[in-house]
């Protein structure tokens, strides 16, 4: 907080606190941060992982009063359910994704995925929120062979790497697909390469008269 403070110019001498505001404070200034839809951009364009803490955090507050982990990931949990996606075997300790405790499979996120490209209230939103394919936020270098046809977000902790969300087919075709890879016995560089070489496969796909377009 005091760094906050200081990189916004104001010099904070003493020792700094927690405390309770008291009734009598009088509220100095008012600061309306961005908007959700902006909020959840910037998350996943970057991966910016203390903002998706922040965002399950401020689910708590928003459904239980309460600010936590546990309040979060329950109201995650129940927001998922209401949507009809299986949370059956799903495990979330955190917001940002980066403990190892966290379990999800590729076939639920496909769920997930496929859900939010069709809704009507949030899913303009979120499908342009993504990384787009050799063009921006943490696609920006990556996914050469997919110019522009993939949106996706990223994954990557030591021996984890993953790639999750929207490719554009060669006739067309509007597909979903999630793929995780755990424990490889390469470098992070080699994985990534591989997972990027198969959602460039994917774009050069033709799926024209298949029953089902979504992968």
């Amino acid at each position: 907080r005091r760094a906050q403070l200081g990189a916004n110019g104001i010099v904070v001498e003493g020792e700094v606190r927690l405390g309770v505001v008291p009734d009598s404070m009088v509220s100095l200034l008012e600061f309306e941060g961005k908007s959700l839809a902006d909020a959840v951009q910037l998350f996943l364009k970057y991966s910016n992982n203390t903002m998706g803490e922040m965002l399950v955090k401020a689910l708590g507050v928003h459904d239980a009063g309460v600010g936590s982990w546990s309040t979060g990931i329950t109201a995650v949990r129940e927001q998922l359910e209401g949507l009809g996606i299986d949370v059956a075997g799903l495990s979330i300790v955190d917001g940002s994704g980066l403990s190892y405790q966290n379990r999800v499979t590729p076939r639920t996120l496909v769920s997930a995925l496929r859900v939010e490209k069709d809704s009507f209230g949030f899913g303009p939103e979120f499908v342009d929120a993504l990384p787009v394919a050799a063009a921006d936020g943490t696609l920006e270098k990556r996914t050469g062979g997919a110019v522009d046809r993939v949106r996706a977000k990223t994954g990557l902790l030591t021996q984890i790497t993953s790639l999750s969300g929207y490719a554009m087919s060669a006739d067309g075709q509007s597909l979903v697909f999630s793929v995780l890879v755990n424990g490889f016995s390469g470098g992070d560089e080699a994985a990534m390469d591989a997972v990027d070489y198969f959602a460039s496969e994917l774009t050069k796909s033709r799926i024209s008269g298949a029953p089902d377009s979504d992968q």
